[in-house]
């Protein structure tokens, strides 16, 4: 199985937590060995899952807008 890198993560209110995150339930990014992303976070309500066209093989979740911050900051560094 591939191996995942830990990116980033925050707590649910979008704390940084990345010490805390490593494998455990916080939002977070990880990398692939191929350089993708995976997304880690909350299932979407129903009333947001209607509004999306989600097609088979596909999910969303959703996570803290810190999070994006911090991946992007991370990218940039």
């Amino acid at each position: 199985m591939a191996r995942l890198r830990f990116i980033v993560g925050t707590d649910h209110q979008g704390n940084p937590r990345d010490h805390e995150c490593r494998g455990k339930t916080c939002p977070s990014v990880y990398e692939t060995e191929g350089g993708d992303y995976i997304v880690q976070g909350a299932l979407l309500a129903s009333g947001h899952r209607a509004e999306l066209a989600i097609p088979a093989g596909e999910d969303a979740v959703r996570v803290p807008g810190a999070l994006l911050k911090q991946l992007a900051a991370r990218i940039r560094a």
